[in-house]
């Protein structure tokens, strides 16, 4: 007898794999595993994609820092930029207050250096005052010896020849001792250049006219002896 067709159908319906599977098993199991395969290439590429976004922000980090230390520089360069033109601003003050005070610079002296000076300065104009009235006594004999008939007029011109030799120092005497006055009261460096110049050209000139001196000693010595020479030869003494 045939068998049931309805078992037949069946049968024929789910046909067996060789090893006894049904065929939708067998599909279902590769449509899962491309599913996992799927899902795990979306992840590698959502790990993907954040490594990126990584770097990224990493990138923008490091730029960030780079703008921030270009920033600090430019900072510490127009910082210092700033402090090289107050210094030399300071320094075209302190010129320009310079050329407003003038020539009256502050005078650098303690307070001995000034005890000093004035004293100085005083003997000096004392001695100025002294070799003045030596001259004017000087000049009155001059002029008596020249007015006396009994006395040659050569005499009373020797007398005045002193008087041209002393005026010099004399008036740069004076001057010494009130510009040296002038800068211990008024603080003026000026002035005690000026009184520094007055007893430099005095002592120079008092030195030539030693040194002339000196000579015209030696001078009238050799002639002394030459003729005290001559002298004794032709049984003078």
């Amino acid at each position: 007898m045939d068998e049931n067709p309805t078992i037949k159908a069946g049968n024929n319906a789910n046909p067996q794999q060789p090893n006894g599977q049904p065929q939708y098993q067998q599909a279902n199991g590769q449509q899962q595993y491309g599913q996992q395969q799927y899902g795990q290439q979306q992840y590698g590429q959502q790990q993907y994609g954040q490594q990126q976004y990584g770097q990224q922000q990493y990138g923008q980090q490091q730029y960030g820092q780079q703008q921030y230390g270009q920033q600090q520089y430019g900072q510490q360069q127009y910082g210092q930029q700033q402090y090289g033109q107050q210094q030399y601003g300071q320094q075209y003050q302190q010129s320009y207050a310079q050329q407003a005070y003038g020539q009256q610079k502050p005078l650098l002296l303690d307070e001995a250096g000034k005890y000093h000076l004035l004293g100085a300065a005083k003997w000096i104009k004392t001695l100025a005052v002294i070799a003045t009235i030596m001259c004017v006594l000087l000049f009155i004999i001059s002029i008596l010896l020249m007015t006396n008939k009994y006395v040659p007029a050569v005499a009373g011109i020797a007398y005045l020849v002193p008087i041209l030799f002393y005026i010099y120092p004399i008036v740069k005497s004076f001057s010494m001792s009130k510009n040296a006055k002038m800068a211990v009261q008024m603080d003026s460096s000026q002035n005690l250049v000026e009184s520094l110049s007055d007893l430099r050209s005095t002592v120079t000139y008092l030195g030539v006219l030693a040194i002339i001196g000196i000579v015209f000693l030696v001078i009238g010595l050799i002639f002394g002896i030459a003729a005290i020479g001559e002298v004794a030869r032709y049984g003078g003494f």
